[in-house]
């Protein structure tokens, strides 16, 4: 039995009542169709009677897209039953996901793509060029995919088309797409009033599927294009719909961020955290971070990788917080583009420096190099002198950082 039928079997047995010793797929196929846990025997008589439904492997084939008008049998609740008879049809067939997985989810023109082409391209060029890009992209057809690293673990982010005839299709073969999920970001534009009914519909729907094939993803929940003239009672509106449906799932984890392309930290900001949330040493490398930041004497601490993702933080103030968190970021690409135009190739100090106005504060920078990767650590003093030794915090931190998700 190969790693993704073990996988499915167990998934599967919080739906069905499987046999104890369930030995192949085809085993569970040829159960009778009652044996899924929520269907009746008024149910399974109408599966039986009007699509001549009788065992798991029958159901599987079932076209929801021909049903008689008199079936008799709520279609959310088919639509699962089905779900979870395709994911049995499918299990010898699909390929076990080896690495972390990603879905990237919302209607279409919420700003996926754009979201992932900054991820893709910071700190790579310049805004001018990236918004060129951004504005050449088209439409998402389907589901696009890709592969990226991060922390020496592979990823594979699925952007998913938001038109409503693919998000139909998403919703009706959910074992294509679904199984296996470890984040879901559900993006939605904040300035599309008209649509937020059709978004929160499809939000519910995604989340009744997954909870169904009991998956558990870390769902983070992204309010869109939140430009300075979003009405605060707007936000605090839709904040609280979104709630109010995430609360309906108590077994999923979740976050919602205000996020915008003008204000690329928030991006990358929330996208760090639903990484870390799925990071099997979080709470280590935190504790790290808050023992360094207690031995340098500063209140306010973060790392950042060389990509932007912010790996840990320290802070007691959430606004001077995301002032430092900005200031790394933009800090950390200049200096990888003074290493990339010095001739020696490093700075010479591993550090910067300046004044923050208007507290008068002094902003450090600090590159570290970790798992041949640098990485950044931004701290606001108010000691501009201030000497910092890192060596015995890279070597805390290197165990931790190269077993990441592990």
């Amino acid at each position: 039995m190969n790693d993704s039928t073990k996988y499915i079997l167990k998934q599967l047995s919080s739906i069905i009542d499987v046999p104890k010793e369930p030995k192949t797929i085809k085993e569970l196929l040829n159960l009778p169709v009652w044996t899924l846990k929520d269907v009746d025997k008024g149910d399974a008589f109408n599966l039986d009677e009007k699509l001549n439904v009788k065992t798991i492997a029958n159901l599987a084939d079932v076209d929801l897209k021909n049903l008689p008008s008199d079936l008799g049998i709520d279609l959310r609740k088919l639509e699962r039953w089905i779900a979870a008879a395709r994911i049995a049809a499918r299990a010898t067939k699909v390929e076990a996901i080896t690495g972390k997985k990603i879905l990237v989810v919302g209607l279409d023109n919420a700003g996926k793509s754009a979201t992932l082409e900054i991820i893709r391209n910071n700190p790579k060029g310049s805004f001018r060029r990236l918004s060129k890009t951004i504005l050449g992209l088209k439409p998402t057809k389907g589901v696009k995919r890709e592969n990226f690293h991060f922390h020496n673990f592979e990823f594979s982010i699925w952007d998913m088309g938001g038109q409503k005839d693919y998000r139909m299709q998403y919703l009706e073969k959910p074992e294509y797409f679904f199984v296996q999920t470890d984040i879901i970001y559900f993006m939605l534009d904040v300035q599309d009033k008209e649509r937020y009914l059709e978004a929160l519909e499809y939000f519910e729907k995604v989340l009744s599927m997954i909870n169904y094939l009991n998956e558990t993803p870390i769902i983070m929940v992204l309010l869109h294009k939140m430009d300075p003239d979003v009405s605060d009672l707007i936000t605090s509106a839709i904040k609280l719909e979104f709630r109010q449906i995430l609360e309906k799932f108590p077994d999923l984890k979740y976050r919602i961020f205000e996020t915008s392309i003008f204000e690329t930290s928030t991006i990358f900001k929330a996208f760090s955290e639903g990484l870390n949330m799925i990071s099997s040493h979080d709470k280590i490398i935190n504790g790290i971070i808050r023992e360094f930041g207690d031995q340098i004497g500063v209140e306010q601490i973060v790392l950042i990788d060389e990509f932007g993702f912010e790996i840990s933080s320290h802070s007691e103030d959430d606004i001077a917080f995301e002032r430092l968190y900005n200031l790394t970021m933009i800090s950390s690409t200049f200096c990888q583009t003074l290493e990339n135009t010095a001739a020696i190739g490093k700075l010479e100090t591993d550090k910067l420096s300046f004044h923050v106005l208007p507290d008068d504060k002094t902003f450090i920078i600090l590159r570290v190099p970790i798992l041949e990767n640098n990485y950044y650590i931004g701290i606001l003093t108010d000691d501009e002198n201030k000497i910092i030794e890192t060596k015995g915090f890279s070597e805390k931190l290197y165990p931790w950082l190269e077993n990441f998700f592990l």
